[in-house]
């Protein structure tokens, strides 16, 4: 997986996610299932876009458009 400039992996698990954003597991997989969590899937696992996250929740902090 490539780094990103502070060493935060592109893609994490729901788990590592969860410890990173400070979003609970329940809530990423509920965005999940909404279609509003960037992510990709290799077989049965599911790998988090943590820049676009990172991006949407900055968004979400400024006023612009919920998660």
């Amino acid at each position: 997986m490539e780094a990103t400039n502070n060493n935060v992996p592109l893609y994490q698990s729901i788990k590592d996610t969860a410890k990173v954003t400070g979003l609970s597991q329940f809530m990423l997989r509920k965005l999940l299932k909404d279609g509003k969590l960037p992510h990709i899937r290799s077989g049965n696992k599911i790998f988090v876009n943590i820049p676009a996250l990172t991006e949407r929740l900055k968004q979400m902090e400024s006023g612009g458009d919920s998660i």
